[in-house]
């Protein structure tokens, strides 16, 4: 009765209402700030992983790039020594074409001045004024890895320069073999990790200059972002690998989220580290929470439907949120599967190319080693391919190399290894072809045999139809203790004889190595 004659009062009424508001109101408040904090969450975590993968990606491209410059350093005194500089220009070349990321190949001595590079307009030129030049001068070390502060190169664009040196018994500064980075390159990889419009990506030197921003705004390149209270700079004195901070971007004044990354290979003694950044309009990102709080407020003015209503919301919002998590996940998949597709395969023939061969032939070594089965290495070079690019143009050559892969690959087992090193050079790596070496050998030469003669059938190229032999040079392997790089040496070393002695051959190591002692 009690009961009932206080539900009948009016102003009871209003207490009972107001108290069911205030009631719902704090559950829907509640639930607001707790989407809100999961958002941010989110969204933290997320710009945390791009900056991970940008790290993890930019880290290999460092390491190839290193691998790159030793090579030339370590074959430099057999160019310099006939003065063969036009040959070092082809093998630089050679290697820009396969070591994606790199616009520019260069030699440089003591005086700055350009001995060989893949780009002949750059031959002869000094370039002592730039900062990695002098830095090179002032304090050379044969065992550092250079990386340069963001510059305007001679084509008018903002790059980084990897670059190692040779120094002389004195000390002294000797050669200078130096790497300029693709801008281009670097932009695609960045771009793949942008998950919203307004996500921006900047990779920064250590000293803090800008040197890649997307989406593009030229203005910033070259700008100083090691400024007192700046994101960099807080995430610099940090001293931590990974940093996120919420506020006022120097640069532009703009609010945003950041998170950040210190880009820096132990490994390779760099003399200087990088650091990526991705950040996010906090507006943009909390959009669909805006959304979110409306139909919440709308929820609260239904009264007695409000119960009803939210968990309506937060049935298909928690629907939707699942559904965008793994359309994010799925992208994410998609842009490392492309990511790797550009690291270790050759994009023309869709071939591995020379770092996924060096990794797969350095796993077979060990594997033929201790199993005392040996293994097998065809350095293949076409015959006569400058005539078809030369005659038919360019286009006509990459349907040649094109058709060359194809044949290789439909010929060799699922165990064994196709590649392509560059230009008209293919690697077939034979896995487990005995316990003996001369039988193994005997193998790999019927086996090259067989390659001869299907390259050497002709190739029907649109309306053109040609033929092109090989030149094959064989090195058998995995029995004995070796590096990878000496068995690609002694395949090319009998590629090299195979063409002396006529082309269309196939000549093993061995053969070459009694043939010229």
């Amino acid at each position: 009765m009690r009961l009932n004659a206080f539900l009948s009062s009016p102003s009871s009424q209003w207490i009972v209402l107001g108290t069911i508001w205030a009631v719902l109101t704090a559950i829907l408040g509640t639930n607001l700030l707790y989407m809100r904090q999961q958002v941010v969450r989110s969204e933290q975590g997320r710009l945390a992983e791009q900056a991970r993968i940008v790290d993890v990606n930019m880290q290999r491209q460092l390491i190839a790039v290193n691998a790159g410059l030793q090579s030339v350093l370590r074959d430099l005194s057999y160019f310099e020594t006939a003065a063969r500089y036009r040959e070092l220009d082809r093998r630089l070349q050679a290697l820009s074409d396969t070591m994606v990321g790199i616009r520019t190949l260069s030699v440089l001595d003591s005086a700055g001045t350009v001995l060989s590079s893949n780009r002949a307009n750059l031959i002869g030129g000094n370039f002592a004024d730039r900062e990695y030049v002098r830095s090179a001068m002032l304090e050379p070390s044969a065992d550092k890895l250079y990386l340069s502060a963001p510059f305007k190169t001679v084509l008018d664009v903002y790059s980084m320069n990897l670059f190692r040196v040779s120094v002389t018994p004195q000390g002294q500064l000797h050669r200078i073999v130096s790497a300029t980075l693709d801008p281009e390159f670097f932009e695609v990889l960045l771009s793949s990790v942008r998950y919203a419009d307004d996500v921006r990506v900047a990779v920064a030197h250590e000293k803090g200059l800008l040197a890649i921003h997307v989406p593009p705004r030229p203005e910033l390149l070259g700008y100083d972002l090691d400024k007192p209270g700046s994101f960099f700079r807080r995430h610099k004195d940090s001293a931590e690998s990974s940093s996120f901070f919420e506020g006022r971007i120097a640069a532009t004044g703009e609010i945003a989220w950041m998170a950040q990354r210190t880009i820096h290979v132990e490994s390779l003694n760099m003399t200087n580290s990088m650091a990526v950044a991705l950040a996010r309009d906090p507006a943009k990102a909390l959009d669909s929470w805006q959304g979110m709080a409306l139909v919440g407020f709308i929820a609260w003015l239904t009264g007695s439907f409000a119960a009803s209503i939210v968990l309506l919301f937060n049935q298909r919002h928690q629907a939707r949120v699942r559904q965008l998590v793994a359309e994010k996940e799925a992208l994410r998949l998609q842009v490392e599967a492309d990511i790797r597709q550009l690291a270790f395969y050759d994009s023309l023939t869709e071939l591995p190319n020379r770092r996924l061969l060096m990794d797969r032939l350095q796993q077979l070594q060990a594997a033929s080693v201790r199993h005392g089965r040996c293994s097998a290495l065809l350095f293949l070079d076409l015959d006569g391919f400058k005539n078809v690019n030369d005659t038919y143009g360019h286009d006509t050559g990459d349907q040649l190399l094109i058709e060359v892969a194809k044949r290789l690959r439909s010929n060799i087992r699922n165990e064994d290894t196709v590649a392509r090193l560059g230009g008209d050079e293919f690697v077939v790596v034979l896995s487990e072809l005995g316990d003996d070496p001369a039988d193994a050998e005997q193998k790999a030469v019927a086996i090259a045999g067989k390659f001869l003669a299907v390259l050497s059938e002709a190739y029907l190229l649109g309306t053109l139809r040609c033929h092109c032999s090989a030149s094959i040079g064989i090195s058998v392997f995995g029995h004995q203790q070796e590096s990878h790089e000496d068995i690609l040496k002694r395949a090319d070393q009998a590629m090299y004889v195979a063409k002396q002695g006529g082309r269309n051959t196939v000549t093993s190591f061995v053969a070459a190595h009694d043939a010229h002692p």
